[in-house]
């Protein structure tokens, strides 16, 4: 359960939450759009964020069928949404992704660079969560907040194989995002998290189980 969040939310955007807050890596002063590449251990997942601050939305494609994630900061927790199957599974976010506060990946400022059009500054990412996960690598963060690269490894405590991982943005478009995007659609039935084992290790390996 650990490394399938981690893969999920600290490798898409990074979350922290705290006791009575909670704050999206990249949650940025204005509302923005923009394609999202990832890549995990080699295997590329296409997508599109939509962010508008303390909410996310993200489309991707897994095994060639289009899914959508809708993560709410506010209460630490989302839904993972399968349009063919009119189901969405619910998570909350797990101790690594609340862990993944902006504080702590702008301790170490490397230089100033342009990605895709926007600029950034990189900073050197080396945390460690209570749960003994490990990430370590670099993020490119605006000033507003977006983060627009990021690229490292993983460990969870329970595997000595890293993951590795690099998301992207391109395309960032500035603007007011529809409320509907983030809210759960009607008609949907409720699975539960075991439900996405057949989605997750065909493409990383990873077991879907708590």
């Amino acid at each position: 359960m650990r490394r399938l969040i981690l893969l999920l939310f600290v490798v898409f955007a990074g979350f922290r939450a705290g006791p009575a807050a909670a704050e999206i890596l990249g949650d940025a002063r204005v509302p923005f759009t923009a394609d999202r590449a990832l890549t995990v251990d080699g295997n590329s997942i296409p997508g599109k964020i939509f962010h508008t601050p303390g909410l996310q939305r993200h489309e991707v494609m897994l095994l060639g069928m289009r899914q959508t994630v809708i993560l709410d900061a506010r209460t630490a927790s989302g839904w993972f949404i399968l349009p063919f199957l009119k189901s969405y599974v619910p998570f909350t976010f797990a101790p690594a992704a609340r862990e993944m506060d902006v504080a702590k990946l702008r301790k170490t400022r490397v230089r100033e660079e342009t990605v895709n059009g926007v600029p950034t500054t990189q900073y050197k990412i080396a945390e460690r969560g209570k749960d003994g996960t490990e990430v370590s690598g670099f993020a490119w963060i605006s000033a507003e907040g977006i983060v627009m690269r990021l690229d490292g490894t993983a460990v969870t405590p329970h595997s000595n194989k890293p993951t590795d991982f690099r998301m992207e943005l391109s395309n960032v478009q500035r603007g007011p995002q529809d409320p509907g995007l983030f809210v759960l659609p009607d008609g949907l039935n409720k699975l539960p998290f075991e439900a996405l084992q057949g989605f997750v290790k065909p493409l990383t390996g990873v077991q879907a189980t708590h």
